[in-house]
Parts: C-alpha cells; sequence; structure tokens
C-alpha cells in the first residue's frame, strides 16, 4: 500500500473538505495544499474546479495556479475560466 500525498497532515481528500470552508483565508489555504499534493492530482480536480467560482477574487486566482500545478493542463484551465481575465492571463504563459 503506497502512503498518500499529504499537506501539513492532511490529504487530499481533508483538503477538497476544505475548500468549502466559510473562510477564504482556509478556502486559499486548501487550494494551495491541493495545488501541492499534485500527486493525487485526478480526484482532486473537481474540488478546485469548483474553487474557480469563489466569491473571493484572491482565493480564484490561487485556484488558477493551483490547478496549473496539479494539472499541468493550461487549456483546461482556459476553458473553465472563461469569464475571469485574470486567471486567462495567469494561464496564458
Amino acid at each position: 500500500m503506497s502512503e498518500s500525498a499529504t499537506y501539513l497532515g492532511k490529504d487530499g481528500a481533508a483538503w477538497a473538505q476544505t475548500v468549502a470552508h466559510d473562510d477564504p483565508v482556509q478556502r486559499r489555504l486548501a487550494v494551495y495544499a491541493l495545488g501541492e499534493i499534485r500527486a493525487q492530482a485526478q480526484p482532486i480536480v473537481p474540488a478546485l474546479d469548483a474553487a474557480l467560482q469563489d466569491q473571493v477574487n484572491w482565493v480564484r486566482v490561487w485556484t488558477a495556479a493551483a490547478i496549473a500545478k496539479a494539472t499541468g493542463d493550461p487549456v483546461r484551465l482556459r476553458r473553465s475560466s472563461r469569464k475571469y481575465r485574470l486567471l486567462r492571463h495567469l494561464c496564458a504563459a
């Protein structure tokens, strides 16, 4: 059995739940952690996709960075972020 990737002692599933936290600082930490746990990218992508719709703009920016880091797929990010000009700019590189 392989050891699951963690960040600050929590695995991807725990961080994916934190994406829905009431506190935007906790949500930002969660998307950053999910980006760091990129070894388990597939199960966490839905949580990151949902975080692109966060009401707090800086949570969306950190989410864009996490998606790019976790998936290595800038096309996915471009499709997901049509209405967010800054996010499109971040993934245009």
